[in-house]
């Protein structure tokens, strides 16, 4: 049975040797542009991502939970049909 290494020494040695830069763990917030409520959460970057880059990092994950990011704005699923 093959075992995988899931620790984050491993994820950012893997991102690492494929991308060629530093990686490190940020935390990421994201504010819902209607209500404020943020989700705050720690995502593997590198030091040649952008700030828009590790964004949709964030948003891509926040997808995942109901969230979207349409115009310019970033919305919970709370307020999507508000706006």
């Amino acid at each position: 049975m093959d075992s995988k290494d899931f620790s984050l020494e491993a994820a950012l040695a893997a991102v690492e040797q494929k991308t060629g830069s530093v990686a490190f763990p940020s935390e990421i917030t994201v504010f819902c542009d209607f209500c404020g409520i943020e989700h705050s959460g720690d995502y593997i970057v590198t030091e040649a991502d952008n700030s828009e880059t590790r964004f949709g990092f964030a948003r891509a994950h926040l997808k995942t939970l109901g969230w979207v990011y349409k115009d310019g704005l970033d919305l919970c699923p709370e307020c999507q049909d508000s706006k």
